[in-house]
């Protein structure tokens, strides 16, 4: 029996995860449902329409299939169709299909199929086609031997930058779009005023790497900060907020080589003098802020320049060899210095406050493979204000976090701790006076084992 998409999704609806994964092993064929989930889920598809301007269809001829619809749906990707011409497109597309059909175009431009079922899960049953990753360059753990081969393949050539403290933000440039997204592919809301200095450079088809900050590090603390930018990657951004988001950058790329389509030769040395360029040009340049760096030639001298940020407040330094290229994967080129230890952990539980059964004691946290875990309940507040209410997502009232963990809303999420190590407690090993910091929205996988013996320098 053929099945409907529409019929298909709210089949995915009805039951549980194991039976979904049955559900989508059966469809593993059915090419027009995954293209649907990844017209629907792919944050690089956007279609400029909102719930507000989604059009209403006055007829549902059924004349053509939602195949047909989705490659429709490239000329608003695309951008051939905008504004009031992409309404008007759209809503043609939609009165020459059936009305279930026209019911799941509509969820793919909202982006939410409605099914309870996301790219996650389409990736582990379908493949790394639902793998949105965008191209990184990411830095190396701080250790004895990462330090040594750096060193030694530098030569003496290296600069020390400061760690930003904010949350990861690259920028792709396009002569029809400008798009900001975080490590794990979220979109980033709000930010028209940095978009705007960014165009008004006049620079196309090149990628800004960098850190969204709310003002700035030095006149917010880390948890503010994020906080704000988090709201800006829920869409949740008062215009007041979104004004004082600051974008602090460190490389830019060449578009070719970020998509893997030319061989990257620029050093880091050519680049930097590239964004320094770029960031002059710009009109509004008070938004937008070249990360500092230091060049030094020895590890003394990192050294120096690191604990120079850390007396003053920042989390450290990136030592980065200066002749390094941009690549695309965790660079050995890179590696960072922190303070202190910041470990994304995965929620598995909570518990409620010992004297006041409506609030949230803490909560259960550990590495993917458990061999890591313990309770974190300090960093929580006991003060519901009219931010937790209106943004709980971000929240860290335990009142507020009761009530999302009543709803289910806190197993499965990944939340920054702040700690002095780890300890054997128990018979498994823990994380050494952890604190609640903040909850990642702009992340979906925690730190594995590894990842946190090699932050903190244990392996």
């Amino acid at each position: 029996m053929n099945h409907s998409i529409l019929e298909i999704l709210n089949e995915l609806l009805s039951v549980k995860t194991n039976a979904k994964k049955e559900i989508m092993k059966r469809e593993a064929n059915n090419k027009v449902l995954l293209d649907v989930f990844d017209y629907a889920y792919s944050p690089f598809k956007r279609y400029g329409i909102s719930n507000k301007t989604l059009p209403v269809p006055s007829i549902n001829k059924g004349v053509y299939g939602i195949d047909h619809a989705l490659t429709q749906l490239d000329k608003l990707i695309d951008r051939t169709f905008t504004g009031h011409a992409a309404i008007d497109h759209l809503k043609t597309v939609m009165e020459q299909i059936s009305v279930d059909d026209c019911e799941v175009i509509r969820r793919i431009i909202l982006k939410d199929l409605e099914c309870n079922t996301g790219s996650s899960l389409a990736k582990t049953v379908w493949g790394d086609r639902y793998d949105y990753t965008p191209p990184q360059m990411l830095s190396s753990s701080q250790n004895d031997k990462s330090i040594d081969w750096l060193l030694e393949t530098a030569k003496g050539d290296m600069v020390a930058e400061l760690k930003a403290d904010g949350a990861r933000c690259m920028t792709k440039i396009t002569p029809t779009d400008i798009m900001s997204y975080s490590r794990n592919a979220k979109q980033f809301n709000g930010l028209l005023r940095i978009h705007n200095a960014l165009k008004s450079a006049n620079k196309t088809n090149v990628v800004i790497d960098g850190e969204i900050v709310y003002e700035s590090t030095t006149s917010a603390n880390r948890e503010e900060s994020n906080g704000n930018v988090n709201r800006c990657i829920n869409g949740i951004v008062p215009q007041e907020i979104a004004d004082k988001f600051v974008y602090q950058v460190w490389d830019i790329v060449d578009i070719d080589v970020y998509n893997g389509d030319s061989k990257s030769i620029k050093t880091l040395r050519e680049r930097r003098a590239e964004l320094e360029e770029f960031v002059k040009s710009i009109d509004d340049s008070s938004c937008i802020e070249v990360i500092e760096q230091t060049s030094v030639s020895t590890l003394e001298e990192a050294k120096e320049v690191y604990k120079e940020y850390v007396a003053k407040g920042f989390e450290g330094i990136i030592l980065k060899n200066a002749n390094s290229v941009w690549e695309n994967k965790r660079s050995k080129h890179f590696v960072k210095f922190k303070e202190k230890f910041r470990i994304d952990m995965l929620v598995t539980g909570a518990y409620e406050h010992k004297k006041d059964p409506s609030k949230l004691g803490g909560i259960n946290i550990q590495t993917p493979c458990g061999t890591i875990k313990c309770n974190a309940g300090s960093g929580l507040k006991n003060k519901t204000t009219e931010t937790d209410i209106n943004d709980p997502m971000n929240s860290l009232d335990n009142t507020t976090l009761m009530q999302l963990h009543k709803e289910g809303k806190l197993l499965g999420r990944i939340v920054e701790i702040e700690c002095n190590g780890v300890t054997k407690c128990n018979g498994h090993l823990s994380l050494f006076l952890p604190i609640i910091k903040l909850f990642r929205n702009d992340k979906d996988v925690p730190n594995t084992y590894q990842e946190v013996l090699e932050i903190m320098n244990l392996n």
